[in-house]
């Protein structure tokens, strides 16, 4: 998506936002470290970790971070925004679903470790089943993404998707009674990936999903860093 067309819309629309969001990025050109960070975490509690490159990019609002077969991609428009820049231009969906993110409040150090944290475990986890191998594909991709939640909480300290969770811990009775009723249906577009689907309630709730299961899994498992690696090899 990182394309001509995409770049000129996406700055046509967000001029003043672009504008403030410079000077934040320049904490990219130190995030060697907080990468190295997170690596060394890794290799401290998994003991097969593959080290991967990470590249990033002033993208077009479209990802935070996602996996190639060659590298990770971290979106810094979305890593290095704080509360602190031009966010007047996000008010109405799906954009203004972006907010949470948008609106970080701590350290841009951290928010960096959480998002490479978080795709870190992406790249360590076996290759995507095919159809023939699932009965439950829904159920699946939400573990998967549930569980990097939680992994890369659990290396850094903090994750990228805090804010599902005040929403989440307050209405978990009824998005569980929802879920139980389509974690087989092989259509996501109710769980994840869905920004602009809602205007009642976040997006991507099956993160919550998965993050409760493998805090909760976690939490019963007497070898803590066996239950990492089950996590991750999930």
């Amino acid at each position: 998506e990182m394309n001509a067309p995409n770049y000129f819309q996406a700055l046509r629309m967000f001029p003043k936002f672009y504008a403030s969001l410079r000077a934040n990025t320049s904490y990219v050109f130190d995030a060697k470290k907080d990468v190295n960070f997170v690596f060394d975490r890794f290799n401290s509690v998994y003991d097969d970790f593959k080290p991967f490159s990470v590249c990033f990019a002033i993208g077009v609002l479209s990802t935070g971070g996602t996996v190639t077969n060659d590298y990770v991609l971290i979106g810094a428009e979305l890593t290095c925004s704080t509360a602190s820049l031009d966010l007047s231009e996000f008010t109405r969906a799906p954009f203004n679903q972006l907010l949470p993110h948008l609106t970080y409040v701590g350290d841009i150090s951290q928010k960096i470790r959480n998002i490479v944290a978080h795709e870190c475990v992406h790249t360590q986890q076996p290759d995507e089943l095919d159809d023939s191998e699932q009965t439950c594909s829904l159920l699946h991709a939400c573990l998967s993404e549930g569980f990097c939640d939680f992994v890369g909480e659990y290396l850094v300290g903090d994750q990228i998707n805090a804010s599902l969770h005040a929403y989440g811990d307050a209405n978990e009775e009824a998005i569980w009674k929802s879920f139980s009723s389509a974690l087989c249906n092989g259509s996501q577009e109710d769980w994840l990936y869905n920004y602009g689907r809602f205007e009642d309630k976040p997006a991507d709730l099956g993160y919550y999903i998965g993050y409760v299961v493998a805090k909760r899994f976690f939490e019963l498992a007497e070898d803590k860093k066996e239950a990492i690696r089950m996590l991750i090899d999930f």
